[in-house]
């Protein structure tokens, strides 16, 4: 299996970029959804660690101002790394924690809701292969890119800022104060750690530098 090949048909990525705006319409979107999304658990964190609590908006924001500078002809592959990372770690992190706790999520979100969930994330892991044919990527991007998620992972899973900072699981419900862990826990953070590891190695052998 050639890893540095879209996995994506030829087709899908004709139609998807000969609609990119569209496509970074969307992305904007579901960002300011997802800022909604998180709105319970953003309230009771300081503002300055929620670029490490909105995980997946701030991903689709990374996606949608990559293939925008790149529509305006200014593309940057810091950028383009950065959104390469993100939307690939957290597409697959959240789909697969939806799907290992299926139970949980659907014991208090409806099924409509769940899907959504689900597929968007999806497609957030696949359309970051879009940005191979239109944007370079770098060593600096994918050192920034794993530094950054690293420390995000860290953050999300250790008490090192005070409290876990990764999105509510099964359980769990957002406070003042740390909440409680949960089952849930110890397998969202290895699936974590494993996305950012998965997404940082299939950057890589997609830099030509």
């Amino acid at each position: 299996m050639d890893l540095d090949s879209s996995p994506l048909p030829e087709a899908v990525e004709d139609m998807a970029l000969r609609y990119r705006k569209w496509l970074i319409s969307v992305n904007v979107a579901g960002a300011a959804f997802g800022f909604y999304y998180y709105m319970p658990q953003l309230s009771v964190v300081p503002t300055h660690l929620w670029l490490l609590v909105a995980d997946s908006p701030i991903a689709t924001l990374f996606f949608a101002a990559a293939l925008g500078s790149v529509l305006v002809g200014s593309g940057s592959r810091l950028l383009s790394s950065m959104a390469f990372v993100a939307n690939l770690k957290y597409g697959l992190w959240t789909a697969a924690v939806l799907l290992l706790f299926s139970d949980g999520f659907l014991s208090s979100t409806s099924i409509p809701m769940y899907l959504f969930l689900l597929f968007s994330h999806l497609g957030m892991a696949a359309q970051v292969f879009l940005l191979d044919g239109v944007s370079d990527f770098s060593k600096k991007g994918l050192a920034a890119g794993a530094a950054f998620y690293a420390v995000n992972d860290i953050a999300d899973y250790t008490s090192v800022l005070g409290r876990p900072l990764h999105p509510l699981l099964p359980g769990q419900e957002a406070a003042a104060g740390a909440y409680t862990h949960t089952t849930a826990h110890s397998p969202a953070a290895a699936a974590a750690v494993m996305c950012t590891l998965v997404s940082v190695a299939l950057l890589a052998v997609r830099i030509k530098e």
